[in-house]
């Protein structure tokens, strides 16, 4: 059972859709507040990788010329389905977007900046939701649990990664990320996170292996 997550614009996986112009990309549920952008972390702040992946990420937010495609992605028997939404200015991709469902009370979504046609930036937001007994028949409380983990890269190797972690009332769990402090993380998923990331800038082509790795 999964509940519609609004204010995250994801892929549709059509063979044959369209293109339209982009406006830069509001704040989504998938990134609440400034968590969207690579925010400042507890160590070497100076770092000037760090400050260019920034610098990067604010070109590619403010560009006007961003044109949309999007597909979808099914896993076999319905267990799970996902999304993808590409960003492109002139031939290049610079920013995709990808939303998966799995079977259950969840939902992961990740938004990639590129540069070069390699990934540097990339936010991973990992989400599960339960019912808690309050509320009432046509709506019933819950409860989110949501880990949000940010990865910079430069030359192809991850250099820094960082996460929040909270849980809460479903209507408040954005509000509890904007709050949330940073901690360091083991960067553990960071080579999945890039594969991931490399397989969706490649768009429809890459269909088959993107839903081999999201699909359980």
């Amino acid at each position: 059972m999964h509940r519609a997550m609004s204010g995250f614009v994801v892929l549709a996986f059509l063979v044959g859709s369209g293109c339209q112009h982009a406006a830069p990309t509001p704040t989504s549920k998938a990134a609440p507040g400034d968590a969207e952008q690579p925010a400042a972390a507890p160590t070497k702040p100076e770092d000037p990788r760090i400050e260019g992946i920034r610098a990067r990420y604010q070109q590619i937010q403010a560009d006007p010329g961003l044109m949309q495609s999007e597909f979808d992605l099914a896993c076999k028997g319905g267990e799970g389905s996902g999304k993808v939404r590409l960003f492109e200015n002139k031939g290049a991709i610079h920013k995709a977007e990808l939303r998966v469902i799995p079977p259950g009370h969840g939902e992961d979504s990740y938004q990639f900046y590129y540069d070069q046609r390699e990934v540097v930036f990339a936010l991973y937001d990992m989400r599960n939701w339960a019912f808690t007994g309050g509320g009432t028949p046509e709506k019933p409380a819950t409860q989110d649990s949501a880990i949000q983990t940010r990865y910079y890269y430069h030359d192809g190797d991850s250099i820094r990664c960082i996460k929040k972690k909270v849980a809460g009332p479903t209507d408040k769990i954005d509000s509890l990320l904007d709050q949330a402090p940073t901690a360091p993380d083991d960067c553990s998923k960071a080579g999945k996170v890039q594969k991931l990331a490399s397989l969706a800038r490649l768009g429809p082509r890459a269909k088959d292996e993107l839903t081999e790795l999201i699909c359980p």
